[in-house]
């Protein structure tokens, strides 16, 4: 799909705000320059535009747009672009500290939050921050947490970490010595007796070691990830999530904007009865 800007100046407010993110994130040796071209032309290859001159040369043809994209499928192409984009910064010698995929995500919704008060609105509703995006936070022995919806649909997240809901569980993590597949993980916590939330089986995202007993259980409880009993991760497809707190955020949300709820199904891999969830939740409250 290609995004349309309502005009020049427009499409460059969106890619310098962009550019600036992307620097901000990024860390290398003082040798190393973003190759701003490149760049430029991978991040235009998530809006749907072979290349920057793709995109200057079709806003000098088309200058009025016949309509502008809903948030949700202009968050998936922000995130589109700036994984593309982290790609050629990567090859040029730029590192990152967490995965792609994720700090693409982030990076998509600060994005928003950046354009967020200009003429970028669909159906009168703003792209970010919320109620257009929805959340649910909490704080738990002193850490705060929240839930916040991306293009894999709902995600928690401690403000640095996060992982997608669905695939993530609580899981105590033995030494390496005790299991040896655990080399394979990220090493940055693989220490005994640590508490993380890990997606799919062994991917480690949110270190949970310093909540107490009773906190991890709440944040089982409030977030909908559930505790593995077993040295790896569990799916649940979103099962726990259906009972907890944060799902009925998300309902409550829906209910106040339908609009953007049905475009919800599109991009819930991770659960896919969510959808469905939702619209028996609501309907139970009309």
């Amino acid at each position: 799909m290609r995004i349309h800007f309502l005009h020049r100046g427009h499409a460059e407010r969106c890619l310098k705000d962009c550019r600036l993110i992307l620097e901000a994130e990024l860390s290398a040796g003082r040798n190393h320059r973003l190759p701003t071209q490149r760049v430029r032309n991978a991040f235009c290859q998530g809006l749907g535009y072979s290349s920057h001159e793709e995109l200057e040369r079709f806003l000098s043809l088309y200058p009025t747009p016949n309509s502008t994209p809903d948030p949700i499928t202009l968050l998936a192409a922000l995130t589109k672009s700036f994984q593309l984009s982290l790609d050629v910064a990567q090859t040029s010698g730029f590192r990152l500290d967490a995965n792609k995929d994720h700090v693409a995500t982030q990076l998509a919704q600060r994005a928003l939050l950046s354009l967020n008060g200009t003429d970028l609105k669909a159906g009168g509703d703003h792209y970010l921050p919320p109620p257009s995006v929805p959340r649910y936070r909490s704080t738990l022995d002193g850490r705060k947490f929240f839930v916040g919806f991306s293009v894999d649909g709902p995600y928690v997240s401690d403000g640095e970490d996060g992982v997608s809901i669905g695939v993530s569980s609580i899981v105590k993590l033995a030494t390496p010595s005790q299991l040896p597949d655990l080399m394979n993980w990220n090493t940055k916590w693989v220490l005994p007796a640590r508490w993380v939330v890990v997606k799919y089986s062994d991917e480690i995202r949110i270190d949970l070691s310093y909540l107490s007993e009773q906190g991890r259980l709440e944040f089982s409880r409030r977030f909908g990830v559930p505790i593995s009993g077993r040295l790896h991760g569990v799916l649940d497809d979103g099962a726990l999530f259906f009972q907890s707190p944060a799902f009925q955020a998300l309902c409550e949300w829906a209910k106040a904007h339908p609009r953007l709820a049905k475009r919800i199904e599109d991009y819930c891999p991770y659960i896919p009865a969510l959808s469905t969830e939702i619209a028996r939740a609501v309907g139970k409250e009309t």
